[in-house]
């Protein structure tokens, strides 16, 4: 069986540009050339109110992220939720985590 992990992503994380460019590719597949942040996702995470979740299966595979940003100290808001369908459909994985 699976084993699912929901991280935080910071610049200290272990693999942290492998993690990065797995979210790139996921960014280029499943968005719009016009709504992509693959161009710029770097710059995204530099931004001090700007961070990002994410899961992968067995330590390994990249599952999907959300990226969110905190405006003011009392909300945050979600900027891009995304998922990799291919990897969630080859694994049989529960959908219901990612939507």
């Amino acid at each position: 069986m699976a084993v699912h992990e929901i991280m935080e992503l910071t610049q200290k994380s272990k693999k942290y540009e492998e993690i990065i460019e797995e979210m790139v590719r996921v960014e280029r597949k499943v968005f719009p050339k016009h709504e992509s942040l693959a161009t710029s996702f770097k710059e995204e995470l530099r931004k001090k109110n700007c961070g990002v979740l994410y899961s992968q299966m067995d330590g390994e595979v990249l599952v999907g992220y959300v990226m969110y940003s905190w405006p003011s100290s009392l909300a945050a808001s979600i900027t891009k939720l995304a998922g990799d369908n291919q990897i969630m459909s080859q694994r049989s994985l529960p959908q219901a985590h990612i939507r």
